[in-house]
């Protein structure tokens, strides 16, 4: 690869960060929510009920950490500790349906600029973005695994 081309993706991949991050959290999502947490609350709703070890490895995060985090979505009313069926002495992690109703508020919320955004490009502008977008995230992924030595679900 050209340093050109590395230092023009170095320089696009920046600001579209920032944009995002400053986009998906400029509005009040409430005290309960915050770009910490959410993630967490969607991995909960999208893969199911997890333990918290479980939910640690999949971010790559300590599990004090993670509890810390899913203190502050149980006080919430978002998140609920119920006995692991395979194993009585664990606990799994779930959604509440006030969970499952503040993701898909901050979903809409948080693409509705990205429906706006793309609004002139061609479908298959589009869906050609999130493929290469996809295709990014899972090498970013594979890389992630060789120096971390496990493997994070894409």
């Amino acid at each position: 690869m050209s340093e050109e081309t590395m230092t023009a993706l170095e320089r696009e991949l920046t600001l579209m960060v920032r944009r995002v991050l400053r986009g998906l959290w400029t509005a009040d999502h409430g005290p309960d929510i915050d770009h910490t947490v959410f993630p967490l609350l969607v991995a909960l709703r999208d893969e199911g009920p997890m333990r918290t070890g479980e939910l640690a490895r999949y971010f790559r995060l300590d599990k004090s950490t993670v509890s810390r985090h899913i203190a502050r979505l149980e006080a919430a009313g978002l998140v609920e500790t119920r006995p692991d069926p395979n194993d009585r002495r664990c606990a799994q992690l779930h959604t509440t349906p006030l969970g499952d109703r503040r993701v898909d508020e901050i979903r809409a919320a948080r693409r509705a600029p990205l429906r706006q955004v793309l609004d002139g490009w061609t479908e298959g502008d589009r869906d050609q973005l999130a493929k290469l977008l996809r295709r990014l995230n899972a090498a970013m992924s594979e890389r992630e695994a060789s120096v971390a030595g496990t493997r994070r679900p894409s």
